[in-house]
């Protein structure tokens, strides 16, 4: 009688136990639902960042005058040519160096031109399908410098640490403007309720505007990219040079969600770009790293 009472009671507890937790369940699923809407509908944004373009288009701006600039009135000067362009330039340069004479050695040029980091700021528009599928607009853009040394020889004695020529250094810089577009799909792989590892690739389009490309001495400039009517008229492009090619990208990163529409996202981009700057045209791999902020 007493084991019968017993077994009564551990069924009911039993029972009751299952019961507590179906209740506990529902009420974790209800929770859930409410704090971890799925995502859908349009999304809007804006990125910072940092671009890091291929240095192999960065020899356009050299100094060695190997392509064409594209431009109707100026063309592009080797550093030689434009230091000796005519009297007054040469004179101009001598009074800078402090020296009566000047001349480029053949192998001034410089072969390991490379790009500054630019900074990146860009605009987002996309379509989520839900927390893990999206299609995304990305328009990006980015100023960028590249810069290196050429190498200048006076007629003055040599500092004796110089060895046997006065041999000076100076700065050639080339600007540019890069705008560039990726369309695409990303696929997000779930981490948590809140955070989702991606991986994207689409379509992408390049357009660079030229800016300029010039030689420093002694705190003076020289254009390389000019058309000169005589001693004292030198003019610049009138073109709006600016070149378009397209290519393809990949992208991964991380993204994070905050209430029911805020996005935070980290990522890393390569993108296959067909680069386009006067004569020069190659595809080139680009890098992009970025945080994004959207609605």
């Amino acid at each position: 009688m007493m084991t019968r009472k017993l077994l009564m009671c551990l069924f009911l507890l039993a029972g009751g136990i299952s019961a507590l937790g179906q209740g506990y369940d529902q009420l974790i699923l209800q929770d859930d639902d409410f704090e971890w809407p799925e995502r859908e509908g349009f999304v809007f944004g804006m990125s910072i960042g940092a671009y890091f373009a291929n240095k192999q288009s960065a020899a356009f701006y050299n100094g060695e005058a190997l392509y064409e600039l594209g431009d109707n009135l100026a063309t592009i000067y080797n550093i030689e040519d434009r230091l000796f362009l005519n009297d007054q330039t040469f004179q101009q340069v001598t009074n800078l160096i402090e020296a009566q004479d000047f001349y480029i050695p053949f192998d001034s040029y410089p072969q390991a031109m490379r790009y500054n980091p630019g900074v990146l700021i860009g605009f987002r528009a996309g379509y989520r399908l839900n927390n893990e599928n999206s299609f995304f607009l990305d328009l990006n853009y980015a100023n960028l410098k590249a810069a290196d040394k050429f190498t200048l020889v006076t007629n003055l004695l040599p500092d004796p640490s110089q060895g046997t020529q006065d041999i000076r250094l100076y700065n050639i810089i080339g600007e540019e403007d890069r705008l560039n577009i990726h369309l695409g799909y990303r696929a997000g792989i779930v981490i948590n309720e809140d955070m989702n590892w991606y991986l994207e690739g689409g379509a992408s389009m390049l357009a660079i505007r030229l800016q300029e490309n010039y030689v420093e001495i002694e705190g003076t400039t020289f254009d390389l990219w000019i058309a000169p009517f005589g001693p004292n008229n030198i003019s610049g492009p009138q073109s709006n040079l600016t070149g378009t090619g397209y290519g393809f990208y990949g992208g991964t990163g991380v993204e994070v969600f905050f209430d029911e529409r805020f996005e935070i996202d980290l990522g890393m981009r390569l993108s296959r770009d067909k680069v386009v700057m006067g004569s020069f045209s190659d595809n080139l791999i680009n890098t992009s790293v970025f945080l994004s902020f959207s609605l």
